[in-house]
């Protein structure tokens, strides 16, 4: 599936081994460290906004991997 650059970013930092551990402001950020080639849907919108802030909203659901093996 085709990411934006930001989609990807978000999408490495939840998921890739390589950012699990970082320290970011004195915390030690978890991440699922779980290879995103399972990901199966993924879903994203862009809103004209005149906030002077960017607003992200993530849900991620897990499934089980018999679920999603065809």
């Amino acid at each position: 599936m085709d990411l934006t650059n930001i989609e990807k970013l978000i999408q490495d930092n939840l998921f890739e081994s390589r950012y699990n551990g970082r320290e970011i402001d004195g915390v030690i950020i978890e991440n699922f460290d779980i290879d995103d080639k399972f990901i199966v849907c993924l879903q994203s919108r862009k809103l004209a906004h005149n906030q002077e802030y960017h607003e992200v909203l993530i849900t991620v659901e897990l499934l089980s991997l018999e679920s999603v093996i065809l």
